[in-house]
């Protein structure tokens, strides 16, 4: 996962947050774009993801959630929200993962991995979730590069922001979350010539230790403790599918599925898996 703003001419890119070990779905967009694009810029909101994940390992799900620096300014960004080290959370942390998935055969090395982003003691949240996010992705082999968003001159909010972002780039397609297709404006990429492309994620169930039933919605280490990482390259790779936006009247393209307003043209990211 490189950290680089050059991009060849024709790329596919996504944008989001930088959530504090995000879920599988958001591995799963990235995994079939060219660039990642790194919200900073964006208002930080409180007892979010951008602090906070859950987690499982045979235990009623709980929270690892990042404590930051107080106060914080109604409109503060993302990328000036500082970690507060007053209390040891890093120690708990590590102290939960140990209990709820020591036992997991992946577990020494997934660990070790995370671990090593987090006594580092970054100051920012933010330089904490990208390392961290670079981490898993090497453990993925998701070759994305990451873009720091506040390192761009776009300026704006919601989609027009993002085309912009992805316009300065030079990206000719964004990929779009899910449900983000409730609020987006796609003319704000069209206009710029960006093909508009939203990720769907099948959420594939896989075996968890000491879990009588699966337990959902959870961080991504999650599934590399329970399956490793090779477990789980698999299952983004069956879990995903990219869906290209055409107009309702169009007819589907050969090969394609057509699903109102959508069609799906699959860009897969592990051929050989």
């Amino acid at each position: 996962m490189n950290t680089d703003r050059q991009l060849a001419a024709e790329c596919v890119a996504c944008a989001h947050q930088p959530a504090f070990l995000p879920w599988l779905p958001f591995f799963a967009k990235a995994a079939v774009c060219d660039v990642l694009i790194v919200m900073d810029q964006v208002q930080f909101t409180p007892r979010n993801w951008i602090n906070r994940v859950r987690v499982g390992g045979g235990l009623p799900p709980s929270w690892l959630t990042v404590p930051v620096r107080r106060p914080i300014r109604r409109e503060t960004p993302i990328r000036e929200i500082g970690i507060d080290y007053s209390v040891p959370w890093v120690r708990k942390h590590q102290n939960t993962l140990q209990c709820r998935y020591g036992r997991c055969p992946e577990y020494k090395w997934i660990a070790s991995e995370i671990l090593a982003c987090l006594q580092k003691s970054p100051r920012f949240l933010c330089d904490l979730n990208v390392a961290l996010l670079a981490a898993i992705c090497g453990m993925l082999e998701i070759k994305a590069r990451v873009v720091i968003g506040s390192d761009l001159e776009a300026k704006g909010s919601k989609s027009e922001l993002i085309a912009r972002m992805c316009s300065e780039i030079g990206a000719s397609s964004y990929v779009a979350g899910q449900g983000a297709t409730v609020y987006e404006d796609i003319s704000a990429y069209t206009c710029r010539s960006i093909a508009y492309r939203r990720s769907t994620f099948a959420h594939l169930e896989y075996r968890q230790h000491s879990s009588t039933s699966f337990q959902s919605g959870l961080s991504i280490v999650d599934a590399l403790f329970n399956i490793g990482a090779a477990g789980t390259r698999a299952l983004l790779c069956r879990g995903q599918a990219i869906e290209n936006a055409v107009q309702q009247t169009n007819a589907p393209r050969p090969g394609s599925v057509h699903r109102g307003g959508y069609e799906t043209q699959p860009r897969v990211f592990c051929a050989n898996t």
